[in-house]
């Protein structure tokens, strides 16, 4: 079967590599708003989707990484093209983030299965980010980040990416085929000045990432697993294996192992003949870090609905 094929060639890249650090928020392996990590899967039907989530990580750690974000993508059916925007706030102990993405993609048919679909996109984001120097704690005394102060610091930055997708109908679990795609975000590195100094202390770092995977349909279920690999200048990995059982628009769960040894379980249902998805996943480090870092969860929640072009 091709698709067996398919499968494996995506996994043996996913195990290639490890990861090192992060610096944007944790990607979710649910792909409610994959755009603002890949402009070019902006609403890639022909179905608007609106949604929330909310993830807390390491449940252990006080202060430790906290993120949102609201999206909707809404696609112009007749001109080949989706709109999108997603607002994220994101907060990481003593700093803040608060992020507006607007991203466009125009698609094509290629031709080479009979429901393909070829996209490519463009991503422009303004960030605010906040930084509170009474909660930073350091062991010089004489720290420019230990101000005591608040400070507030802007950005702009840029991504692009290109998805290709062999069968339009996996869009709602109802057939099989495959997809992978590119995309890089904060593609210009800029520096600002964090903390009561005019030294410009915190610079953006470009991202790279691929995403790929293939979905199976078959008796009523579907199967799709799937891996994302995220490259951070300059030499931190982040990969992510997934695999998701699925009975269309009724019920979902499935399992994910992150390259920093976590493991996630994940589970959800449809409501609204299937325009209401809402979910949950639990993660937990295996290895050693998870009694210190405790466990983290995201839940979220889209609403998809035919677009009026």
């Amino acid at each position: 079967m091709n698709y067996i094929k398919y499968i494996f060639i995506l996994f043996s890249v996913g195990v290639c590599s490890i990861m090192q650090g992060q610096q944007l928020p944790y990607r979710s392996v649910v792909p409610a708003a994959d755009f603002q990590w890949n402009p070019a899967k902006t609403a890639l039907g022909e179905n608007a989707n609106a949604g929330l989530l909310y993830r807390q990580q390491w449940l252990g750690f006080q202060n430790a990484p906290v993120s949102s974000f609201v999206h909707f993508d809404y696609p112009l059916v007749y001109n080949n093209m989706s709109l999108g925007g997603l607002l994220s706030l994101d907060k990481t102990g003593f700093l803040q983030t608060t992020q507006m993405n607007l991203t466009y993609s125009y698609k094509i048919e290629t031709n080479l299965f009979s429901k393909d679909q070829l996209s490519f996109g463009i991503l422009a984001s303004i960030r605010q980010m906040r930084f509170d120097g009474a909660s930073v704690i350091a062991h010089d005394d004489e720290d420019v980040l230990v101000s005591g102060q608040m400070g507030n610091a802007w950005q702009g930055n840029a991504g692009v990416g290109i998805f290709y997708i062999s069968n339009v109908d996996i869009l709602d679990s109802y057939d099989s085929g495959f997809y992978l795609g590119f995309g890089g975000v904060q593609l210009i590195r800029n520096s600002v000045a964090l903390g009561d100094t005019e030294i410009k202390n915190y610079a953006t770092t470009p991202h790279l990432n691929f995403n790929g995977g293939a979905q199976i349909h078959a008796d009523g279920i579907s199967i799709e697993p799937s891996v994302w690999l995220d490259y951070a200048y300059p030499n931190i990995y982040l990969f992510s294996l997934n695999c998701t059982i699925e009975i269309p628009q009724t019920l979902w769960g499935g399992l994910s192992y992150f390259s920093e040894n976590t493991v996630g379980i994940q589970a959800g249902f449809y409501l609204l003949e299937g325009k209401l998805k809402a979910g949950t996943m639990g993660t937990y480090n295996i290895f050693g870090n998870g009694s210190n870092q405790g466990a983290g969860f995201e839940v979220f929640a889209s609403y998809s609905f035919e677009a009026f072009d």
